[in-house]
């Protein structure tokens, strides 16, 4: 996709006219061929494949920016958290959870130890 965006790129240079086919050729009414974008005017072959030319290219790479603040996001938390247990001469936990003291034999023990649980194995996954 990004490859098309670049201004070499010139559509109007490979898009083709398509000629309306005769009335006894088709059974479009002669209303439905005259509303039809591939009798209006130049057909861009790339926008059936879902590719248009877009101004400007934000759009194209918004997504793969939020995905790479997201990734910035989570190293920064990291470091922060190692120079933060650095720092204070803390030991790092064993286990990479919100609730370090709350285990598969909690949930019965409460709403809240439940709740906590749920969180942690949440927290796990994703």
């Amino acid at each position: 996709k990004m490859l098309y965006q670049l201004k070499i790129v010139d559509p109007s240079e490979y898009s083709s006219n398509c000629t309306q086919p005769q009335l006894n050729g088709t059974n479009l009414s002669p209303e439905e061929l005259g509303n039809s974008t591939l009798y209006r005017g130049p057909v861009d072959p790339a926008n059936w494949f879902g590719i248009h030319k877009g101004y400007p290219n934000l759009g194209y790479i918004q997504n793969h920016l939020l995905v790479l603040l997201l990734l910035v996001f989570e190293a920064v938390v990291y470091r922060r958290q190692e120079y933060h247990r650095k720092q204070h001469q803390l030991v790092a936990p064993v286990t990479e959870t919100i609730f370090e003291d709350i285990s598969r034999e909690d949930l019965d023990r409460g709403l809240g130890p439940c709740a906590k649980y749920f969180l942690n194995y949440f927290y796990y996954k994703f």
